[in-house]
């Protein structure tokens, strides 16, 4: 958690401060922007090892910054409140049924836009992000088993990281776009049987924003 708190500590600072001397100093680069955002998410967990996986729906609420290098340039940092998560199912010994999980980060990417036209973007960045609340629950196929456990955020791995991609449209103050998360951190499940890896998690959103 420290080691989280000390990396957001340095990125947001350079992110929010540092691009801001950059947008409007070149002649025909357009002003910086700042923006609120809110998208759609369907996430998953990505692992070979658990047997019909299934997305889960939530959302995404944040700020984001946009500071122009150039026309065709700009960086965008984004603090984000993210929902993720993913159902699978289980079958062994003891028993067999379904476990649904839900997992929700502070996320930070930092995305570096290429504006092909004055109104479409491609963007590619890496993101960090902790988790700040999580919870799982376990179904057998006739209900809630017996001994049923609740789980909580000190039972998952609380940093992520990865890389987005991004594709945008940009209508004056308005942008809509889709972006997908490729996570790179194992998420690993501490249960009273041992630790199980989830995998990585996966994430697809349609997003809205505003800018100002």
């Amino acid at each position: 958690m420290k080691k989280t708190l000390f990396l957001l500590g340095i990125l947001i600072p350079l992110s929010f401060t540092g691009f801001s001397q950059i947008g409007g100093t070149t002649v025909g680069t357009p002003d910086s922007r700042v923006g609120i955002k809110g998208a759609l998410n369907l996430s998953n967990w990505y692992n070979e090892e658990l047997d019909d996986k299934n997305v889960k729906v939530g959302f995404t609420a944040g700020l984001f910054y946009r500071g122009y290098v150039s026309d065709v340039f700009s960086i965008q940092p984004e603090i984000n409140y993210t929902q993720k998560g993913s159902t699978f199912t289980y079958d062994n010994f003891f028993a067999d049924g379904e476990v649904r999980g839900y997992l929700d980060y502070v996320e930070v990417p930092v995305i570096f836009n290429f504006h092909l036209t004055e109104n479409f973007h491609l963007g590619a960045g890496p993101y960090i992000a902790t988790l700040v609340s999580a919870r799982a629950k376990a179904v057998d196929d006739d209900g809630p088993f017996d001994g049923e456990e609740e789980f909580d955020r000190d039972n998952f791995t609380t940093f992520d990281y990865g890389l987005s991609a991004d594709a945008g449209l940009d209508f004056v103050n308005l942008t809509v776009g889709a972006r997908y998360n490729l996570g790179l951190a194992d998420i690993d499940w501490e249960t009273g049987f041992g630790d199980t890896n989830l995998g990585k998690n996966s994430l697809f959103q349609i997003y809205l924003g505003f800018m100002f």
